[in-house]
């Protein structure tokens, strides 16, 4: 009858270091292992092939425990005794990987279904910041005030987004209003754009031309200082969540409204922290 295969004793440090080594040989050619840890005695790492992170443990003098790192808290591990490199390399290919391989399925199962989460409250949220965009750039009093004071490009950029955001008759009324103040200027609707039904043919212009006309140093330091602080904050956050655009255009209007609106409610109730907005300003151009 053949002998019992008795344990290799692993008596301290070294003796676990060297036996990590022989089995990281035995798990592949290009597999690499560390040392204990400073303060973390008892302890070896071995890295395979594959970038796995294998923490070999001593638990006694004749058993060991092979944890194969992962995000999941606690990640998969055995025990398995000490009798030779060759019997742990089989256990942890026959046993552990296998463990590895679902805990990383499931892992990645939770990341992408967290991903799918965030993507829904960010969309949720963008979509509350338009809708209150929408909302109050469609008040009548607003736009009667501000609609002749815009050039037509801004104007029509507008219409461009706000078509997909509130009913027509809004987008109707802006480039209506616009219309009649540029008459007053000796203009007419045709020298700028053509109105048919009241809407503009071109009002699909795009996001593109939203950010490009609603983010130009010219068209922030004319509008900035004629809008309250609600407006001016519906438009920036719009700006922040808008796709193609930059968190500097937002502050941009936050810092020329604070700046230039002897009416403004402060830097507090637009985010802008007292130290911030200097710096804020002087990235933005504005004295």
């Amino acid at each position: 009858m053949p002998m019992k295969k008795m344990p290799r004793p692993i008596t301290d440090d070294a003796a676990l270091l060297k036996f990590a080594k022989e089995t990281a040989a035995l798990l592949g050619p290009n597999c690499r292992t560390t040392g204990p840890e400073e303060g973390r005695c008892g302890r070896a790492v071995i890295v395979d092939d594959e970038g796995r992170a294998l923490v070999v443990e001593r638990e006694g003098d004749a058993k060991l425990t092979v944890t194969a790192k992962t995000d999941r808290v606690p990640s998969p591990r055995i025990g398995v005794s000490a009798l030779s490199p060759a019997h742990v390399k089989d256990h942890i290919c026959r046993r552990l990987y296998p463990l590895h391989a679902r805990a990383v399925e499931e892992e990645q199962r939770e990341k992408a279904a967290a991903a799918r989460q965030r993507q829904a409250r960010v969309a949720q949220e963008q979509r509350r910041t338009a809708a209150v965009f929408a909302d109050r750039w469609s008040d009548e009093p607003f736009i009667a005030l501000l609609a002749d004071l815009l050039p037509c490009s801004a104007v029509e950029a507008l219409a461009g987004v706000l078509q997909h955001l509130t009913n027509p008759g809004v987008v109707r009324r802006w480039l209506a209003a616009h219309s009649r103040g540029s008459a007053e200027m000796g203009y007419t609707a045709e020298d700028h754009f053509p109105l048919r039904g009241g809407e503009s043919a071109n009002a699909g212009t795009g996001k593109a031309a939203f950010v490009r006309e609603w983010t130009s140093p010219d068209t922030v330091d004319d509008v900035a200082p004629l809008l309250d602080c609600c407006h001016l904050e519906a438009l920036a956050r719009y700006l922040d969540d808008f796709p193609g655009s930059d968190d500097a255009y937002a502050m941009r209007w936050r810092t020329v409204h604070v700046a230039s609106n002897p009416d403004c409610h402060g830097l507090e109730y637009h985010g802008l922290a007292a130290t911030q907005a200097p710096a804020a300003a002087q990235r933005a151009g504005v004295q």
